[in-house]
């Protein structure tokens, strides 16, 4: 009857009843001579918040009848015939509230409904290339920021979109973002974590929470971690899934993370089965520059640093590596001055560069089990 979550109906029903009837109005279904205890439980309903409500078989003063609440049917009533209208308007405003006021709906949730706290994400510190960021604005953001322009323009809301990159490149930091601004839109932001065990039997039933909660941003990161794990053929079957379903007019906006885009076959990456891919990995030379003068402060940067030497011995480093020299950079520079402002210099940055290879070279090596 209610297209929504079990434990939303449940707390919905709470609410409505305590406002319609007050509080303390639910009794035991009796039988014979006894009633069965009440049943009574905690749930959480935003980041940090819990409520009591009660679920299971129910009596409601002042209506002969019993209710079923958050067990077998989502909602149901076996009441006597003078009072169907009653319980019909009751369960009206039920669907009232949960059309206004689920606790899932337009919240950053987990596969396993754990909420998130997006509040603290942001963009400081994070140097992205202009042309990924300009991607990002172009096939993301603006599907979430300005829908109803892009539906009057023909665009569907339904879109797959692909975050590639080596790690520490900020594929993660994007997608957080994302679902920061989707919450701001309210939409439901739903993240589909690494460790949410067997994925492409947890796609399904992501993908039909959002269907229940649309509009929706679905994160899939680390989407190619079960070919990692010796399956050829699961990125196949997880874009299918999600074909299957994501109905045509849904409003669902999947968004993927890989650290292996040349392990996914070409097939897996033509239009409509992934409708962009925004590469990560794209940082120059001037992008390194950016973030190095983010993370050390003007004062501390020497005024004879030649930026394209700096930019060659972070050759191909990810921008979580740039990040690194700078950091290591200033305490060196702390470290080693006694009697006046540490100063960081073109050889200091060049000389931590390079002590990083060897970290970089292990991050970057293939990863066991993929395969070609």
């Amino acid at each position: 009857m209610f297209e929504y979550e079990t434990i939303d109906v449940a707390v919905a029903f709470n609410r409505v009843v305590a406002e319609r009837y007050g509080k303390n109005v639910f009794r035991g279904v009796k039988k014979r001579f006894r009633r069965a205890p009440l049943k009574q439980t905690r749930v959480k309903t935003g980041y940090r918040q819990e409520e009591a409500i009660t679920v299971g078989a129910l009596e409601l003063k002042g209506i002969r009848g019993i209710f079923g609440v958050g067990e077998g049917p989502v909602l149901f009533a076996q009441v006597r015939e003078d009072f169907e209208r009653e319980v019909g308007d009751l369960f009206d405003a039920v669907q009232k509230q949960l059309d206004t006021a689920s606790i899932y709906k337009g919240k950053a949730i987990t596969a396993t409904r754990e909420f998130l706290d997006l509040s603290g994400v942001s963009m400081d510190g994070i140097i992205y290339s202009d042309k990924v960021l300009q991607d990002l604005k172009d096939n993301v953001w603006t599907l979430i920021e300005q829908p109803e322009v892009c539906i009057s323009a023909g665009i569907k809301i339904r879109r797959k979109v692909l975050f590639s990159g080596k790690y520490g490149t900020g594929k993660t930091v994007a997608a957080m973002l994302t679902g920061q601004k989707a919450v701001n839109s309210g939409w439901t932001f739903i993240y589909l974590e690494p460790t949410a065990g067997i994925e492409s039997a947890a796609v399904n039933f992501v993908l039909e929470l959002a269907r229940k909660y649309q509009r929706a941003v679905v994160l899939i990161e680390d989407v190619d971690r079960e070919q990692g794990r010796g399956d050829p053929y699961v990125i196949g079957q997880i874009m299918a899934s999600i074909d299957g379903v994501m109905s045509k007019n849904g409003e669902v906006l999947v968004v993927m993370t890989t650290n292996h885009l040349d392990k996914l076959t070409g097939g897996i990456q033509r239009p409509g089965r992934i409708d962009k891919t925004i590469n990560f990995s794209r940082f120059g030379g001037t992008d390194t520059e950016r973030l190095l003068k983010v993370i050390i402060p003007a004062e501390y940067l020497s005024p004879d640093i030649d930026w394209s030497n700096v930019a060659k011995a972070c050759d191909d480093y990810a921008p979580a590596f740039v990040s690194g020299v700078g950091t290591s950079a200033k305490l060196a520079a702390i470290s080693r001055t006694q009697d006046s402002r540490p100063m960081v210099t073109e050889e200091l940055l060049i000389e931590v560069a390079m002590d990083l290879h060897e970290q970089h070279k292990a991050c970057s090596l293939e990863q066991p089990g993929f395969r070609a």
